[in-house]
């Protein structure tokens, strides 16, 4: 701020100088005979007063793009933003292999009997209690923890032949291979593969070929073992029952008619893709601290404390795998050596597999849509002060859930995280602004002033005491603006010196009667003012709650500028 433009171009003192400057005989060589110093204004010199404009608090709380502080577009409040970029965690789950088993033939002996039924035809019954076994073994990943399905890709066949020396061919009329209840095929019902009316010569077969899309698992197949693993161990059997028949004019020679069918099954080609169990892979969730720089001076001074009602802290998770989580976590704020680290535990134990989620860490419950609150009560303790940085540290452990998992795929698990507080608070919020009125020295050093009283009314609109201090400051040799001594300054409120200007609110300010006073102590020292550093202290003292908005306002009314003692002028200069 240009004082010229405040104080001393006021068509009162203009006109003034002009009257006495057209008096000067110019026949004369006044400047050597003459004193050409003269004093306005008696015992005091006053210029009438006026207002200035309404001061929004975002030109005070200057924001700039990029910076911490940002302003609601919609509602114009205040609040303090930051974000990571998005870090993503693999989850690989381990496959496993299950060998071929060795499965030996089934051979069942059969004796024909004639079918009394059917004229020429003999029949024979298979033997319930015939079978033929076979284990599949394999151990898993420690990552399950539990098995209820093996998805798998299993070529299966089975082949058929007979051998006697009485009968040329024989009709399977009515036989069901049943296969352990465990094996999944859409080759089968209920286990069973029914073979009908199918004739086989004497030196000839028949195969059945199937897939088995997947392995039902008990409990009871699963034995936990040292390291943490589980051993799998499932026993089948493969049995085939019902009627065969013969014709007899496929009887080579007369005695008894028997024969044996043999049946080689082979499940071959085992593949697994994947499973159905309880899974716990290792998450290995990082975030890297969220560094809070490009801080507005209010913020940064030790005399600022903050006092925010609901910060937010939101974590975003992208979780494409099947496999649901929780974490549990550490928020610290980090400051310098002299100040001690604040931490906050917190807990999400929801994170849904194969979802994109977003989570709220607050006090408060800020109802956002699609957004899931977890209570944070300590949360505000973090930002008392405003730290260096904010870390996050994370655990995160699948949950006990049955889920269907692929083997040996890439699941990612993508995280990301804000912070958020918006400037409502409490009655502990203490921030600092500081500003400088500059430019004077030009104008000032023309004349000899011993005291400047600059009057008027503090309308304050925004919710925050404010407590006004003033430096004077001159020019140094490097064109630096440095303190002045020699100059006393003093701000009244209420006539009371460093008193406080009382919070308002958008809609009614409070009115305060302040003064700014400037005082010499050493001779011509305010001849090297060059202006005012201004530091505002605001708090929120006996302010229930209160939110900070662009559109608040600060204003001087009534501004009268006073020189008490008169101005005297110099025009030899």
């Amino acid at each position: 701020m240009k004082l010229n433009n405040w104080l001393f171009k006021s068509p009162l003192l203009l006109g003034s100088a002009f009257m006495v400057i057209s008096c000067i005989d110019h026949d004369y060589d006044l400047t050597k005979n003459i004193d050409m110093t003269i004093t306005i204004g008696g015992n005091e010199f006053a210029i009438p007063g006026g207002m200035t404009e309404e001061i929004k608090l975002s030109k005070i709380l200057k924001v700039e793009e990029g910076e911490l502080i940002r302003i609601d577009p919609e509602t114009g409040d205040y609040y303090l933003w930051r974000e990571d970029a998005p870090s993503s965690t693999n989850i690989w789950v381990d496959g496993f292999t299950i060998d071929n088993p060795h499965i030996a033939p089934l051979k069942e002996s059969l004796v024909f009997h004639p079918n009394t039924r059917a004229n020429n035809t003999y029949s024979a019954q298979l033997p319930e209690d015939s079978k033929t076994t076979f284990e599949l073994t394999t151990t898993l990943p420690q990552d399950i923890k539990s098995l209820s399905l093996i998805d798998v890709s299993i070529d299966g066949s089975l082949t058929m032949s007979f051998k006697s020396n009485i009968l040329k061919k024989i009709n399977l009329q009515e036989v069901d291979i049943v296969f352990p209840s465990f094996l999944v095929s859409p080759s089968l019902t209920k286990g069973v593969y029914p073979i009908r009316n199918i004739e086989i010569n004497n030196q000839g077969n028949y195969t059945i070929n199937f897939n088995i899309d997947a392995i039902n698992i008990d409990p009871s197949n699963l034995t936990p073992q040292p390291d943490g693993s589980l051993m799998l161990q499932l026993m089948g059997e493969i049995r085939s029952i019902g009627t065969v028949t013969a014709n007899k004019s496929d009887i080579i020679s007369g005695g008894n008619i028997t024969a044996e069918l043999i049946s080689s099954p082979a499940l071959s080609n085992i593949v697994v893709t994947g499973i159905r169990g309880v899974v716990k892979p290792n998450i290995d969730v990082t975030a890297e601290p969220i560094v809070l720089n490009d801080l507005p001076d209010y913020l940064t001074s030790d005399k600022v404390r903050l006092d925010m009602k609901n910060p937010m802290i939101f974590i975003k998770a992208n979780n494409q795998t099947p496999v649901g989580a929780t974490i549990n976590g550490t928020i610290t704020s980090n400051y310098t050596a002299s100040v001690d680290d604040v931490s906050v535990n917190f807990n999400i134990p929801n994170i849904t597999g194969n979802a994109d989620q977003q989570f709220c860490l607050s006090p408060i419950n800020p109802n956002i849509v699609n957004t899931q609150w977890i209570e944070v009560s300590e949360l505000p303790s973090l930002i008392t002060r405003i730290p260096q940085s904010i870390s996050l540290d994370l655990n995160s452990e699948a949950t006990d859930n049955e889920v269907s998992v692929e083997l040996n795929k890439n699941y990612t698990l993508e995280t990301e995280y804000k912070i958020q507080v918006p400037f409502v608070f409490g009655d502990q919020l203490n921030i600092v602004y500081t500003d400088t009125m500059d430019g004077w020295h030009n104008d000032i050093k023309k004349y000899s002033i011993k005291k400047i009283h600059a009057t008027g009314y503090a309308i304050n609109k925004i919710p925050l005491n404010i407590d006004l201090t003033a430096i004077a400051v001159k020019l140094n040799e490097k064109n630096e603006r440095v303190p002045l001594e020699g100059v006393k300054v003093t701000v009244f409120v209420n006539d009371k010196e460093n008193g406080i200007i009382p919070f308002g609110n958008i809609t009614e300010g409070s009115k305060t009667p302040i003064m700014i006073e400037i005082l010499e102590v050493t001779p011509n020292a305010i001849k090297q003012l060059d202006g005012l550093i201004l530091d505002a202290s605001a708090n929120s003292q006996n302010v229930t709650e209160g939110v900070l908005n662009e559109n608040q306002t600060f204003q001087l009314t009534n501004v009268k500028l006073k020189v008490p003692g008169g101005l005297t002028i110099d025009l030899n200069e």
